[in-house]
């Protein structure tokens, strides 16, 4: 990941579970803090080999980690939905699906290294060429389309959507590039779920960085999904960071 422009490691924690006999136990002595807080004081903060832990707990997990002292919450995600629709794109733009290619991998590096600069005060997770192709291109068991937008004449990128069907509905997992360009990625997401018979369109974002998204007609609501940060052990310090994540879908393991 980026760390205000610097590479640091992060950790995901991706699921909790607890025996139904302990679940009552949600105190300092039960077996979820004893393994949560023995967790983050091995493997996050200063010193560890993860400086930052994330994931998307909902409402109710994330305040009973913020009872034990275990998390402290610094933003929070919101689902953005919007009709399929028809409007052609603009004569001087193109779009093309993306596919492993040395051509691929060039592109991919150009939009990343154009989303890195708008985000350098940002935490973003790394979305160079071999993020995408691993996490996209070679999934071994879902399908995801990746559409890039660019200029007709010049052939320049200008954004990258990563899309999959769900049901009646499309689902924007990613968008790479500029964030001035962000709505272009949005107008060929839109395009293709009607072009595919899809009732709608709907992508997550944190909060913050919500308003590319939202000028282009979107329609926002809270899903209760926030975004937490180590409050156990020595670490970059919640309020600095507290609404400095860029986070979607595809930076999850269940989308």
């Amino acid at each position: 990941m980026l760390y205000f422009g610097e590479c640091q490691l992060a950790c995901q924690v991706v699921d909790v579970m607890v025996h139904p006999s302990e679940r009552g136990m949600l105190t300092r002595r039960g077996p979820f803090f004893l393994a949560a807080s023995h967790f983050l004081e091995h493997h996050i903060g200063f010193g560890a080999r993860h400086l930052l832990g994330f994931g998307f707990p909902n409402q109710r997990a994330m305040k009973v980690a913020e009872r034990l002292g275990l998390y402290a919450e610094v933003g929070k995600m919101i689902e953005i939905q919007w009709p399929p629709s028809s409007i052609r794109r603009r004569f001087t733009q193109a779009t093309f699906p993306l596919a492993s290619s040395e051509d691929a991998r060039a592109i991919v590096e150009r939009l990343w290294s154009d989303m890195r600069k708008d985000l350098r005060d940002a935490i973003v997770g790394a979305r160079d060429w071999p993020y995408i192709e691993h996490r996209y291109l070679t999934h071994p068991e879902r399908h995801y389309e990746a559409l890039v937008v660019v200029q007709r004449l010049t052939g320049r990128p200008l954004a990258l959507a990563v899309l999959q069907e769900e049901g009646e509905r499309w689902e924007l997992l990613d968008v790479i590039g500029a964030l001035r360009h962000v709505p272009l990625a949005i107008g060929e997401a839109r395009r293709l779920a009607w072009q595919r018979g899809g009732k709608g369109l709907y992508c997550w974002i944190s909060e913050t960085y919500a308003s590319p998204f939202l000028e282009t007609g979107g329609e926002a609501r809270d899903i209760r999904v926030r975004i937490p940060a180590n409050a156990w052990t020595p670490g970059p310090d919640p309020e600095e960071i507290n609404g400095r994540w860029w986070l979607m879908s595809g930076d999850t393991d269940f989308h």
